[in-house]
């Protein structure tokens, strides 16, 4: 749509860095009809139209750095990421997703070494169960990646450690809700996911169940601590967090399912432990990264008083 023209004929555009209705930047701020093809006339030069209608694009040159952190594909940085950093980013972060399977693929590992065929086929149904419950609540990682994100975006420290907080409590209460949700469904859930098997297998399972149940806390807490790690972009933590939970599960399974022979349940004690571990250094790393933005934070505070006051009394160059 083409913006009303004035009372000499000529239409107007919006000022200069507003968006037109069509979602595209406005150049400059005339648009003169004199010419058959249609130029911006700024008393500067003649350019086509479409040379000045400019479309969105990672263009470092064509982002509006007016407002650091909204409508900003750059956060307020004016470094668009190149295709190697995305990757180098997007591969670590697949180790979220990789946790509860590689926990539950390493007790398999170990029980069928040390158990029977019995024991074995219990712990199908049963790691299902406990991995799938935990999934339906993940739903809040997304919500603190965005939250955190956008807190760091604005540097808002303190609304970020809000978030954080909030998001861990909530983590918690829910992950308490999934536990008793373990432990009252435990039985229906093993019979479903056992689908109509041996009856044997159904009470080992429900011992696997009810230890699991008792991590679901750790493990939601995890989630929201990988998350915020994503929000403040950093994918190492998590990663490494992942391969702390892997290495504390082996050491674990092999003492308690290989040394102790507690079986199933031996394998449940050594994933909540490997949990317990993992969520341990990704609050602790979250914690570090807040505190290094809020020092970050107070350095550029006091350098901004220092120059307001150096300017106050000495004059506008001494803040040179």
């Amino acid at each position: 749509r083409i913006p009303a023209a004035d009372e000499d004929g000529e239409v107007q555009s919006p000022n200069k860095g507003s968006r037109a209705p069509n979602g595209l930047m406005w150049g400059q701020q005339r648009f003169s009809e004199d010419d058959d093809e249609g130029y911006w006339g700024d008393g500067t030069g003649k350019q086509g139209l479409q040379e000045r209608l400019i479309l969105p694009s990672l263009d470092t040159g064509l982002v509006d750095h007016g407002d650091p952190g909204i409508d900003d594909p750059t956060g307020g940085t004016g470094q668009v990421p190149t295709f190697d950093q995305v990757v180098l980013f997007f591969l670590p972060t697949m180790a979220m997703f990789l946790a509860n399977p590689l926990l539950s693929m390493v007790d398999t590992s170990f029980v069928g070494s040390y158990n029977d065929a019995t024991t074995l086929a219990a712990l199908a149904p049963s790691t299902a169960a406990c991995d799938q419950t935990i999934y339906l609540a993940s739903f809040i990682s997304v919500a603190t990646t965005n939250l955190f994100a956008d807190a760091i975006a604005r540097k808002d420290i303190r609304r970020a450690r809000r978030v954080v907080a909030s998001t861990v409590t909530i983590s918690a209460c829910i992950g308490l809700l999934v536990g008793l949700l373990l432990f009252s469904a435990g039985p229906f859930l093993m019979e479903a996911f056992a689908a109509g098997g041996s009856k044997d297998v159904v009470p080992i399972a429900l011992g696997y169940v009810y230890v699991r149940a008792l991590g679901s806390v750790f493990s939601l807490v995890s989630i929201v601590a990988q998350a915020a790690c994503i929000g403040a972009r950093d994918s190492v933590s998590p990663l490494v967090g992942v391969a702390l939970q892997s290495l504390c599960n082996i050491l674990g399974d092999y003492v308690m399912v290989g040394v102790l022979k507690w079986g199933i349940q031996g394998a449940a004690w050594a994933t909540i432990l490997s949990q317990a571990a993992g969520m341990t250094y990704l609050c602790t790393r979250t914690r570090q990264q807040l505190d290094r933005m809020q020092r970050e934070a107070d350095v550029q505070s006091q350098h901004r008083a220092m120059k307001k006051l150096l300017t106050v009394h000495i004059g506008p160059g001494a803040s040179a």
